[in-house]
């Protein structure tokens, strides 16, 4: 987990706690919430029960994050989409909260959430189910900054990232992200070349784009994190996975998110099983110091 710039690394250990978990339904703009008195992250479902949860850090009311399973790609199917959308089954399970969900064309879906002082700590798990074998299985991960639905009455906004000054409505949000935050501030770290820019146009964001939801995916296949900086250059907000390969996807005008696509499993035979790791959440940091951060998550542990 990553709390600070001080700790001595994400693999630090989590302590036992009673996982606190709300699951609620807000109405209009008020905050129905009250502040978080633990010392760990309050995980809210605000749609019941959607792999689609708000983080409220400790001694926060609002949420700092906002996390979506959004789709899964397998070499050769259709990308089974909306996941985040799909209602799932939950149990509490030790200090993890564990939800699962049959999501159709063979695969079977299980994720386990564990929250820590800065964020939350994630397992995804897939079974293939189908009689074929299943080739480059991987998740789109969604890690966002606001929840400005449409359709909904959630609103809020991580001001750490977006200024005040940015009204809470998603088409002002994601163009501010567009061309104001993401060009230099959001990045994808690689073990080999280190940080690299995610945005397509870092020099020039285009400031009028056509297509709210236009997003080119990275020929770079070891994107393991991103992170996006606060600001006032104190903070990062990201996500990290331990994976033999992962993508990257340039951010876009319609949200104020975060895109990777890490790799659960290069074959999935029929009746076998893969799981990744992760983690998300806000580091108090530098660029350097999140770095070291995910090079010690990511690394393989040495056989004792």
């Amino acid at each position: 987990m990553i709390a600070s710039a001080q700790l001595s690394g994400l693999a630090a250990v989590i302590l036992p706690l009673a996982v606190a978990i709300m699951f609620t339904s807000f109405s209009g703009n008020a905050q129905p919430l009250e502040e978080n008195k633990s010392k760990f992250a309050k995980l809210i479902f605000d749609y019941g029960n959607h792999f689609d949860v708000d983080v409220v850090l400790p001694g926060d009311i609002s949420p700092a994050c906002r996390l979506l399973l959004e789709h899964i790609h397998v070499d050769g199917m259709r990308d089974i989409n909306g996941i985040h959308t799909r209602a799932a089954t939950w149990k509490q399970s030790g200090d993890e909260l564990e939800g699962s969900l049959s999501l159709g064309q063979g695969v079977e879906c299980t994720l386990r959430l564990k929250p820590t002082a800065d964020g939350v700590s994630i397992r995804v798990s897939l079974k293939n189910t189908s009689k074929d074998t299943c080739r480059d299985v991987r998740l789109n991960i969604c890690a966002n900054l606001c929840r400005l639905p449409r359709t909904h009455k959630v609103e809020w906004s991580n001001r750490d990232f977006i200024p005040e000054s940015v009204p809470l409505d998603r088409t002002q949000h994601g163009k501010h992200w567009y061309c104001v935050v993401t060009p230099k501030k959001l990045r994808a770290w690689t073990p080999g070349k280190g940080w690299i820019f995610m945005h397509t146009q870092p020099d020039n964001p285009d400031q009028n784009p056509k297509n709210l939801y236009s997003h080119v995916v990275s020929k770079t296949d070891d994107s393991l994190g991103c992170a996006v900086m606060s600001v006032d250059g104190k903070k990062l907000f990201y996500q990290v996975w331990k994976a033999g390969h992962s993508q990257h996807q340039s951010p876009f005008a319609g949200n104020a998110c975060m895109h990777l696509r890490p790799q659960i499993a290069e074959e999935l035979a029929p009746g076998m099983t893969a799981t990744i790791e992760g983690t998300a959440g806000i580091f108090e940091g530098t660029w350097e110091q999140m770095a070291a951060e995910f090079q010690k998550f990511t690394q393989p542990r040495k056989s004792q």
